[in-house]
This record gives C-alpha cells, sequence and structure tokens, in this order.
C-alpha cells in the first residue's frame, strides 16, 4: 500500500493543496466496524496519514449529530 501511495504522490504537484470537504469523522468505519461487526482496530491515523501524504492539508468534519462531531475535536 505504502508504494502504491509513493507513486501516486509522485503524480500530484507538490504545489497543489487540498482540503476534504465531506470527512465524516463520526462513521464507525473508522472505528472498524461494519455492518454492525468489529473487523479491526481503529485505523483513523492510517487515513489521516495517507491524507497527508496525497497533499490533503484540511478536513472538514461531517456528522449525523453536533455532539459526535465535538468528540472528536
Amino acid at each position: 500500500m505504502a508504494m502504491k501511495i509513493k507513486n501516486i504522490k509522485n503524480h500530484i504537484k507538490m504545489s497543489l493543496n487540498f482540503i476534504d470537504i465531506g470527512f465524516n469523522i463520526t462513521d464507525e468505519m473508522y472505528q472498524g466496524v461494519y455492518h454492525n461487526k468489529k473487523h479491526h482496530e481503529c485505523d483513523l491515523n492510517i487515513v489521516f496519514e495517507r491524507a497527508k501524504l496525497l497533499g490533503v492539508d484540511k478536513l472538514v468534519a461531517t456528522g449525523t449529530t453536533i455532539e459526535g462531531i465535538l468528540l472528536f475535536s
């Protein structure tokens, strides 16, 4: 996976920065839960690292409740 990301990164101009305008931080998938079953440990840090490698500078958090979003701020 890391090699694939490096290859993609090489194709993106370093002067470009991106903003993810729809990052749903409260989605259970980042906690490893799919269809109400735990499949893996939390991988939110991996998601952040991958986004940064690909030029994402900022994330706009979205969610279903303000309380849920505030848990991660």
